[in-house]
């Protein structure tokens, strides 16, 4: 009984034709291209969009961030008007001596500095500072509150 309602349904149809479609008929695919660098230069400093990191709770910087400094160093290069940047290191709370907070946010900053020399940045164009606890970004995170500002101090006026 099905196949005779098949056959009746077919033979009472007009036959359209059917337009068979390739991938060459297809609009291309939009592609993700994510941003070739990781950071931004505004007015008053260059945003970085990933952290560097340190290893343990010293200043030696890990290797993961190899394409950061990298980056950072491109961009002072490439921006010769940056006449003078300084690097800040930041710190967190939990460490609970101050003055070792102090002074490896230091010494952070200015591992940034020697990192950043070594590849081909002039010496004279940057600084450190060590900024401690003193300016949080996250009074419950203090992971968000460990990390390195890049400011920008003076810029070539010409």
């Amino acid at each position: 009984m099905k196949a005779l309602l098949l056959v009746v349904v077919l033979v009472g149809c007009t036959p359209t034709p059917v337009r068979v479609v390739t991938p060459a008929d297809l609009p291309a695919a939009p592609v993700f291209d994510p941003p070739s660098e990781r950071r931004v230069v505004t007015d008053t400093s260059i945003e970085i969009y990933e952290t560097i990191v340190f290893v343990g709770n010293t200043a030696e910087i890990a290797e993961a961030s190899t394409p950061m400094l990298d980056a950072i160093a491109r961009t002072m290069q490439g921006n010769p008007r940056i006449t003078l940047m300084e690097i800040r290191g930041h710190s967190d709370w939990e460490e609970p001596d101050r003055v070792k907070r102090a002074e490896l946010s230091i010494l952070r900053a200015e591992q940034v500095v020697t990192a950043l020399v070594a590849r081909g940045v002039e010496a004279w164009r940057l600084t450190s500072y060590g900024a401690s606890d003193s300016e949080p970004l996250s009074s419950s995170d203090p992971v968000v509150n460990r990390r390195i500002e890049l400011r920008i101090l003076q810029r070539d006026s010409d």
